[in-house]
């Protein structure tokens, strides 16, 4: 194996071995919490399910499984992985506030408690805010002065959507939030620059997603880079 394989294998090693200890330090958390919450819950459910959360986007992308199942380990393994980095950021400071009350007097068994129902109520909030955030198209307007000559133009009018991911979890009805808002500002050039499909293209085939861009539309053309913003895709265009 060449050297540059050998690096790459084991730099994807020390990444799946850092992801899955985060994990394991999640369960960890989670079962205290339970486990003092709720005794009589079976650890094996809890790791189960963290498995399944944590491995559900690779699981889902395997071949042999059924396309529905595969679909839907993805979506809940995609869920899950915003979840996972909230309770990254989270966790640790829970286990020291424990640490904290439990060391000036606090009862160890209501300190978790309470302090784990925290976490919970916070990550509820951070998930239901994020996912309205991510559906909900917000339009940013920048006003730039450009010292050039245009001819007789004067203003130049320029949409640019980015990261749509389009794919199993953001769809058509994503699309049909983001079109009008776009038929509304009425721009001069249209630009899609880049992650315009998430990491296959079977659903935006299989949702006929391209029927809905097709409805963009702008004086000077649409322009989409498909692929990551840094990639060397050719771009398309259609001009009206």
């Amino acid at each position: 194996m060449r050297r540059g394989g050998l690096r790459a294998v084991v730099t994807f090693s020390l990444i799946i071995a850092a992801y899955l200890g985060l994990n394991f330090f999640i369960g960890w958390n989670v079962q205290t919490w339970l486990d003092s919450w709720l005794p009589a819950f079976p650890a094996w459910a809890l790791w189960t399910a963290l498995a399944l959360a944590a491995l559900g986007y690779l699981i889902g992308r395997l071949r042999f499984l059924p396309k529905p199942a595969g679909r839907g380990l993805k979506v809940f393994g995609a869920y899950y992985i915003g979840l996972f980095e909230y309770a990254v950021l989270l966790l640790p400071l829970a286990d020291l506030a424990v640490w904290l009350f439990y060391a000036s007097g606090a009862s160890y068994k209501g300190t978790v408690e309470t302090v784990g129902a925290v976490v919970a109520v916070l990550l509820l909030i951070l998930f239901a805010w994020g996912t309205w955030n991510a559906w909900t198209p917000i339009v940013r307007k920048y006003e730039l002065n450009v010292a050039k000559d245009a001819g007789g133009r004067r203003r130049l009018d320029i949409v640019l959507a980015s990261d749509l991911h389009l794919g199993n979890i953001v769809g058509n009805r994503h699309l049909d939030r983001l079109l009008p808002r776009v038929e509304k500002l009425k721009p001069d050039l249209i630009l899609l620059a880049g992650d315009v499909l998430d990491d296959v293209i079977e659903p935006f085939v299989r949702n006929r997603m391209a029927e809905r861009l097709g409805r963009l539309s702008a004086p000077l053309g649409v322009y989409a880079v498909l692929g990551n913003h840094t990639s060397t895709t050719a771009g398309t265009s259609r001009n009206t």
